[in-house]
């Protein structure tokens, strides 16, 4: 479905290129709040077409799978994916003057054949598409300056956790 590493290096390498490292300061605006670093704008514009990407991959799963569990998971997958999309490009807007972000690369994404073990490859595929998520939202932790930016990376760490051990339960019933 995916190149499992590409989005997390591309993450990592905007990160090293911007020269964001964890003890670095952040600035304050003179509202005195804390001005957005090049982590946080690092972090919305590989997170959003990484969720770009865990939405087309749902509807891949609404289209083709056969439990009612990975259907259900996929409309949450949309349902929660936008929102944080939404979310992020609002704190683009504010934060960078633009909520517009790069393109999601299609030539990492294939289509999976509908068949007997859709459900457990596309669970699969699923949980390393959420490791990236958690493994860059991890890095905006410590490199990020903003607090919401820091917040959401938190949330879907939380969440995309818990979803990754329900897609593990799942693929062992199955």
């Amino acid at each position: 479905m995916l190149n499992k590493h590409g989005v997390l290096l591309a993450m990592s390498a905007a990160l090293s290129v911007a020269g964001c490292q964890p003890s670095e300061s952040p600035r304050k605006a003179a509202t005195g709040q804390v001005q957005a670093n090049d982590a946080d704008r690092a972090f919305i514009d590989a997170m959003v077409p990484h969720h770009e990407m865990a939405f087309m991959m749902a509807d891949d799963a609404l289209a083709k799978a056969k439990h009612a569990e990975i259907k259900t998971f996929a409309q949450k997958v949309k349902r929660d994916q936008t929102r944080e999309i939404d979310q992020m490009k609002q704190y683009r807007q504010q934060w960078f003057g633009s909520n517009a972000t790069p393109p999601m690369d299609h030539s990492q994404m294939k289509s999976m054949a509908a068949g007997p073990d859709f459900d457990s490859m596309w669970s699969e595929e699923m949980i390393k598409h959420h490791q990236s998520a958690i493994d860059m939202a991890n890095r905006a932790l410590t490199a990020a300056a903003r607090p919401e930016t820091k917040a959401l990376a938190q949330q879907m760490i939380d969440a995309q956790k818990k979803e990754q051990d329900q897609l593990r339960a799942w693929i062992k019933v199955w």
